[in-house]
């Protein structure tokens, strides 16, 4: 595994772990590693992190294929860019969910 690959899975645990904790810059580095990362599995488990953090972990498959990522990953960006900045960190569910919601 060549250094940039290497920094990328950095990289890419440093946002799980930062979303996790609920702070909404987790997401957006993640969905930037999904758009952008070298490695596939990088873009991937970063697709797959957003996911779950969004609730939609039972929407998601591990084997999901590279138009499935795309679509998935447009989606996501769309549901980040409509909702982000009214979204909050559920505890309970380790989830962000709508304000109205919580």
């Amino acid at each position: 595994m060549g250094r940039q690959e290497d920094d990328e899975w950095v990289r890419l645990r440093v946002a799980e772990a930062v979303a996790l904790l609920g702070d909404p810059a987790g997401i957006a580095a993640l969905l930037e590693l999904a758009r952008a990362a070298e490695a596939r599995v990088v873009r991937v488990n970063a697709v797959l992190a957003v996911m779950k953090r969004a609730g939609l972990a039972d929407r998601a498959a591990a084997g999901l294929d590279d138009p499935a990522v795309a679509a998935s990953l447009r989606a996501l960006q769309e549901w980040w860019r409509d909702r982000g900045a009214s979204l909050k960190w559920d505890a309970a569910s380790r989830t962000f969910q709508p304000h109205a919601a919580i």
